[in-house]
């Protein structure tokens, strides 16, 4: 059942991407209810081709061909990436103790993403900063000594990877005017506080707004309140870490994929709240940055997607 994401506590759409990875599954079946309008779009029919290798490189090329951007990168840095790319996707399938943590993992979509940094970037060998954020996978020792072992024959200058450790890869994300939003997978409810100890978020810039089980907070005009506040936050540039407000999440997705709806006077977004409840909010089109926080064990993951819009 791949239904609406919002409604569904097992993450189908989570679900579905792996699923499209593992080559072993010839055909994915989807029911009949509807995905979400975003999605409806997009193709259905999804194929794995024999040899993966050759068809990422492929479409790797086509990205850099299309680009109208004048970079540096160019087809060898493509063929050193697919390399590095194709060798820690064999390592994470034969090592059993991996399976655990190959659910983080989104196979080509973090390529694309990481071809599409490039462009605009320096050069692989120049700067790990690419590789760590898009392909840096879990901070678990295993994940970290495969990648190093792969990397060690492309890139000599393999010390910089200690460049790039979770905060130093969130942190550089809240600095890209480009990414839209951030996601920090963690575990435990006060581990967005290392941001603030961090002094990655400033205490007098951010807006902080949680999920709670209080009455009056489960409230319809709580849920306005706090989608007014994210948009305001959007108005001054602000930074907004959202914590388990699944009661907007439908909202924000629609505002983040820009369904914006536009007539003489205005562009609004019609908003679908978690207990169904209808509006249309007018937004400000400025530039914002969000920052989604769900669950730490102390010290976020490294895994970072910054570049692609989800």
């Amino acid at each position: 059942e791949i239904g609406l994401a919002e409604r569904s506590k097992h993450s189908p759409l989570k679900v579905l991407h792996h699923l499209l990875e593992n080559p072993g599954i010839s055909l994915v079946a989807l029911s009949n209810r509807p995905l979400d309008a975003a999605k409806m779009n997009r193709v259905i029919v999804h194929q794995i081709p024999n040899n993966l290798k050759s068809d990422i490189e492929n479409i790797a090329e086509a990205i850099l061909k299309e680009s109208t951007i004048r970079t540096k990168f160019s087809v060898n840095e493509i063929k050193l990436l697919v390399r590095v790319f194709d060798k820690l996707g064999k390592s994470m399938s034969k090592k059993d103790q991996m399976l655990l943590y190959k659910e983080n993992w989104l196979g080509r979509r973090d390529f694309y993403a990481l071809i599409r940094y490039h462009i605009r970037h320096p050069l692989p060998k120049q700067n790990l900063e690419g590789i760590m954020r898009n392909l840096g996978g879990c901070r678990d020792a295993n994940f970290q000594k495969y990648l190093t072992e792969i990397l060690k024959p492309e890139i000599e200058s393999l010390n910089l990877m200690n460049l790039w450790g979770s905060l130093k890869c969130i942190e550089m994300n809240l600095k890209d005017e480009d990414c839209r939003h951030c996601l920090v997978i963690c575990n435990k409810p006060y581990s967005w506080q290392l941001l603030l100890d961090q002094n990655l978020l400033p205490y007098e810039d951010t807006v902080f707004l949680f999920e709670s089980k209080f009455a009056s907070d489960t409230a319809t005009m709580t849920s306005y309140d706090h989608l007014h506040k994210v948009i305001n936050c959007m108005e001054a540039g602000k930074n907004v870490v959202l914590y388990h407000l699944k009661s907007i999440h439908e909202c924000l997705y629609d505002m983040l994929n820009q369904r914006y709806r536009k007539n003489a006077q205005s562009v609004h977004v019609f908003v679908f709240f978690y207990n169904y409840i209808h509006a249309h909010i007018y937004l400000y089109l400025h530039l914002y940055r969000t920052a989604i926080l769900s669950g730490g064990n102390g010290e976020p993951e490294q895994r970072m997607h910054c570049f692609r819009e989800v």
